[in-house]
């Protein structure tokens, strides 16, 4: 079944292709090759883990929502003027004395991350090695927590690194060259690596690289006019190895991933869900629900609870975990919870607004590609991506985190940019 899926998913991505106007960018189109690699990882994970998926009703649920996006995002392109040809590009320069003032702050920030996380570590019985697996243990199986400090602060951080790899990239292909002094914005970049790995977080791991490729092909976009496919699929493979080595080696550190057999770990994580959304349509509930689209639109609930004490009492947003081969997870795609709350019909009205506002959303950035309009694009391109692991795209929604990454975004932007039309 899931060669036949992964057979399918292939061809939907050439017809988003033809219906897009050879657009690789297009929201609907990544979003299936994101399920296309997702199914592959899957497929290739169960030559190991030989489970039997029984209900082909997965394959329809997960092409249906996708067609669904794909729809959206044609009603978009059809009401979306576009001026890209005309669209101005400009170097950014930043102030420099502000930026080291930054940097200085991420530092400070950093550093007291890792004192904490290894207080938490050394809590926990960790002496010299291996901290990361320790703070895992001590978050997941004592519910040790960071506390509202870091996690109000640790923004800053990524928000940083977020704004200055766009300002990088940025200038360097508007001068089609390195300048020595955009280099510079590298260091907070690696901070937020760093802070990455005293957490041994891959989801920020994968989430950063996500919108790094997303700026680096946008920008080359928006400057030669024309994406090389093949050049555009080298860049993507180098990306992705890149990517799962790094994946792979922090997971070594929590003992997440066995250094022997790294590939098996990475399936799991990219894959699985599309196994356990088999399963789903085997059970009668996996999903521990006690409001209507609490799951799918958690993020209201939060709001409503932060503004009313406990307005709406028990709001969960969990899934029950399920035993697949050799791994358990509750993990079932994006796709799933909507088909749980709100049936077949929410389902496709939802994904088909979701391809209607993204389609259109990035329609505008092109039309206007403006900083800030291009980051806070990428910052929510990533959840909607994620619909292959769950409905963060509603779900996380008016959270504080992301409310908190959305501001900072903005703040920091405001704070080091002086943007001028690049001349010559």
């Amino acid at each position: 079944m899931l060669l036949i899926l992964l057979f399918l998913l292939i061809v939907l991505a050439g017809i988003a292709l033809c219906v897009n106007g050879k657009d690789y960018l297009s929201p609907p189109f990544v979003l299936i090759v994101f399920f296309t690699v997702g199914t592959a990882f899957a497929f290739y994970g169960n030559l190991n883990w030989k489970i039997e998926l029984h209900d082909s009703r997965f394959i329809l649920a997960i092409l249906g929502g996708l067609a669904s996006i794909l729809f959206g995002g044609v009603l978009a392109q059809g009401n979306a003027r576009n001026n890209s040809v005309n669209a101005q590009t400009k170097k950014i320069n930043y102030n420099y004395v502000g930026f080291l003032l930054l940097v200085l702050v991420n530092v400070l920030i950093v550093y007291l991350y890792y004192k904490r996380v290894h207080e938490i570590a050394v809590a926990t019985g960790f002496s010299d090695e291996n901290m990361q697996m320790y703070v895992r243990v001590a978050t997941s199986n004592y519910g040790a927590k960071l506390g509202l400090f870091f996690t109000f602060f640790i923004w800053i951080v990524q928000s940083t690194a977020i704004v200055c790899a766009y300002v990088l990239i940025n200038n360097v292909f508007e001068k089609k060259r390195i300048v020595t002094k955009d280099l510079l914005l590298l260091a907070p970049i690696v901070l937020y690596f760093i802070q990455i790995f005293f957490s041994g977080s891959r989801a920020g791991l994968i989430r950063f690289f996500i919108i790094l490729f997303f700026f680096v092909v946008f920008s080359y976009r928006r400057v030669f006019k024309k994406i090389n496919p093949l050049k555009m699929l080298f860049t993507a493979l180098i990306a992705l190895s890149v990517l799962l080595y790094a994946f792979a080696w922090l997971g070594t550190f929590t003992k997440k991933v066995d250094e022997a057999d790294f590939l098996n770990p990475v399936c799991i994580y990219v894959g699985s869900s599309i196994i356990a959304l088999d399963d789903w349509f085997q059970r009668d509930k996996v999903f521990s629900a006690n409001q209507f689209g609490e799951g799918s639109f958690h993020g209201l609930y939060m709001l409503a609870n932060f503004f009313q004490g406990d307005l709406i009492k028990n709001a969960s947003s969990e899934s029950n975990f399920i035993r697949k081969g050799t791994f358990s997870t509750n993990i079932y795609t994006g796709f799933c919870s909507y088909l749980n709350e709100y049936g077949w019909p929410g389902l496709f009205i939802i994904c088909v607004m979701l391809g209607l506002i993204f389609q259109y959303g990035y329609q505008y950035v092109v039309n206007n590609p403006k900083p800030l309009y291009v980051m806070i694009y990428g910052y929510f391109f990533i959840d909607f991506l994620y619909l292959l692991f769950a409905p963060s795209i509603t779900s996380n929604l008016f959270t504080p985190t992301s409310i908190m990454g959305l501001v900072w975004i903005v703040i920091i932007f405001k704070f080091l940019a002086r943007t001028k039309e690049l001349n010559g």
